[in-house]
């Protein structure tokens, strides 16, 4: 019996919420200054603090001062959260199962997860955890089927990467590894399809430096891969060995 993954949507907790704030303090891809800029719009009160990414106060301080700044903010937006969620939830609904059937055959693999989370909050990020099928979403977004889509898409290429490479976990399509330039990439190359944007009514696209990489255009040349291989197993092996041998890695 064909699996198609049900959501499951949740409004974050504040504990929750402080933790993906940490992970864009931290973990971030954007430099230091763009990840300040980010945290500082959303959150003035951060303003007041001694507070950067200098480790001037270290993480435990940082830990305890967002707790103790940030939870009037979080409780005034729950009830807005709330309306936001069944919103996405409702036009989320909509498409679910045609995309995901979709999703399945282009990657040619059922889907072995049941449940999906999504998980609503404030915080201007969109993180994903690859081990339990779930990620974040701000509630500023208007487009969530889009978000939707290209999460699912880093949900079932993991899968089918599994099913092809021998003891690959989660950690290998972390930033910036080859695995996860691949599944970045093939946002594009997948799902900037008409079988997918006639839902969200534009172009779906990768990350913007993917189209002008110190001079190259990762997309365009793996689109021209993606397309000669025949099986899905050959196309994914294929784009990874561009990638190893134009060590694109060294270029992010």
């Amino acid at each position: 019996m064909r699996i198609i993954p049900k959501f499951n949507f949740d409004i974050v907790t504040y504990s929750k919420e402080i933790s993906v704030i940490e992970d864009l303090m931290y973990n971030s891809k954007n430099s230091k200054k763009e990840t300040n800029e980010i945290l500082y719009e959303k959150y003035p009160e951060l303003n007041n603090l001694k507070f950067n990414m200098n480790d001037i106060l270290n993480e435990k301080q940082v830990h305890i001062q967002l707790e103790s700044n940030l939870k009037k903010d979080f409780f005034n937006n729950m009830l807005s959260i709330m309306k936001v969620l069944k919103r996405y939830e409702a036009e989320w609904e909509k498409i679910r199962q045609e995309v995901l059937i979709q999703l399945s055959i282009d990657m040619d693999i059922e889907w072995e997860q049941d449940i999906i989370s999504v998980i609503v909050g404030s915080v201007p990020m969109c993180p994903r955890w690859l081990d339990t099928y779930t990620f974040y979403v701000p509630t500023y977004l208007e487009n969530f089927n889009e978000i939707a889509l290209h999460e699912c898409c880093h949900f079932i290429f993991v899968h089918k990467c599994k099913n092809i490479f021998n003891g690959i976990n989660e950690s290998y399509f972390e930033y910036p590894r080859i695995h996860w330039i691949l599944s970045e990439v093939l946002i594009d190359v997948i799902l900037n399809n008409f079988r997918y944007t006639r839902f969200v009514k534009k172009e779906i696209k990768a990350y913007d430096y993917f189209y002008d990489l110190q001079g190259k255009n990762i997309v365009e040349e793996i689109n021209k891969i993606y397309y000669i291989g025949n099986s899905m197993k050959e196309k994914i092996v294929n784009c990874m060995e561009y990638i190893i041998k134009n060590n694109i890695k060294s270029l992010i």
